[in-house]
Formats: C-alpha cells, sequence, structure tokens
C-alpha cells in the first residue's frame, strides 16, 4: 500500500472511530461535549477549509479507481484471440499483471468510497445529535420540579417534546442498523478481495517457476 493510500486508510480508521464514539449511549453531559466539541471544529474555517480539501482529494482519487476497476476492453489481446495465435509466457504474465492492477484498483475505490461515506454520515450524525440533545434539556428543564415553579410548560409542549425526542432516537437506531450492514457488507468485500490476491499471487509465482 502507498503511502498516500496509507493515510487515506488511516483517515478511514479515525472516521470510524469518531463515529463508534458518536452512536454510543453517554450520559447527557459527555454527549452535550461531545456535540459542542465537534459543532466549535466544523464552524472553524480552516477546518472546513481542510475537510474539504480532504474530501476532493479523496473523490478525486475514488474516481481514478473506479476508471481503472473498469477499464475499457483491450484491442491488443482481442487481436491475438481473434488470429488464433498461441498464449505466450509473457502474454499471460501481462494478463496477470493487468488483473492485479485491477484488484489493487477495486481496493483503493472501497477504501476511499468508505471514506467518503463515513464523512457524510459523520455530518449527519451530529446534526441528529445536537437536536437529540437540545431535546432532552428542553425536557429535563421541564420536568425539574425547580424549574416549573419559575417556569410554567404546557402538557401539549411537553408531549410534544416527547414525541420529538422519541424520533430522533428512532433515526439514531435506524441509522445504526444500516452503519451496521455497510460494515458487513464492507467486511464481505475486503476478505473476497484478499482471496481474489491470494489466488492471483499463488498463479504469478506458479508462472515465474514455470518460466
Amino acid at each position: 500500500m502507498s503511502l498516500l493510500m496509507s493515510i487515506v486508510f488511516a483517515v478511514l480508521v479515525f472516521e470510524m472511530t469518531l463515529l463508534a464514539i458518536m452512536l454510543l449511549p453517554l450520559p447527557q453531559g459527555m454527549q452535550r461535549s461531545l456535540v459542542t466539541t465537534i459543532d466549535s471544529l466544523l464552524r472553524n474555517s480552516q477546518i472546513r477549509v481542510g475537510l474539504s480539501f480532504i474530501a476532493l482529494i479523496v473523490s478525486l482519487m475514488f474516481f481514478d479507481a473506479m476508471k481503472t476497476s473498469f477499464p475499457h476492453k483491450d484491442s491488443s489481446f482481442a487481436a491475438f484471440s481473434a488470429q488464433n495465435y498461441p498464449v505466450t509466457k509473457t502474454i499471460g504474465q501481462s494478463i496477470w499483471d493487468v488483473r492485479s492492477k485491477k484488484f489493487y484498483a477495486h481496493r483503493n475505490m472501497y477504501i476511499t468510497g468508505a471514506v467518503l461515506y463515513l464523512m457524510v454520515a459523520i455530518y449527519f450524525n451530529d446534526l441528529l445529535l445536537s437536536s437529540i440533545v437540545r431535546n432532552k434539556e428542553k425536557l429535563i428543564k421541564a420536568t425539574d420540579p425547580k424549574a416549573k415553579q419559575t417556569e410554567k410548560t404546557s402538557s401539549i409542549e411537553y408531549e410534544k417534546l416527547q414525541h420529538e425526542l422519541k424520533l430522533k432516537e428512532d433515526d439514531v437506531a435506524t441509522f445504526k442498523r444500516q452503519l451496521n450492514g455497510m460494515h458487513a457488507e464492507y467486511q464481505k468485500k475486503a476478505d473476497d478481495s484478499t482471496k481474489v490476491a491470494e489466488k492471483t499471487e499463488k498463479t504469478t509465482d506458479e508462472n515465474k517457476k514455470q518460466k
């Protein structure tokens, strides 16, 4: 793995860790501190420029890997097959080189795609958590006996807050299920790619021994 892809993979691990922390059932104070910290970072102009630059670079890498993963048909091999030429070891080796490049392109496409997906997921999850924290604080104030002495809250508003909080919690639960499904699919793709790579390396070694 190249240095650039190693950095992208490190970003992917950081995003997965951050998203896992955001989805944990943290206490109200810790959850409020986490949301406040993330919001303050996102409001920073320098950090926003850096995130935009990272998103642009990763997007270019994603489209480049996708273009390499689905190349146009090579006319040279088609000409050999059409004229019934024997496939030599050099041509066979070239075929395996092309397949290896295609495998690495698929790997890069999965990693960069996951980085972009988690970047969007973290942003929308932050919006959901911010709304949940605000509604919880309103609910705590509405049910606090001391607060009732200074501020009267109608029962209609109280039920509305409870309903909104339940909707937001349902959204978070749905998001968790989607994230688990994406993680399982990503793990399956990674396992399949590893098996293909091992098979490719084994075949390449056998071809070299035959030479």
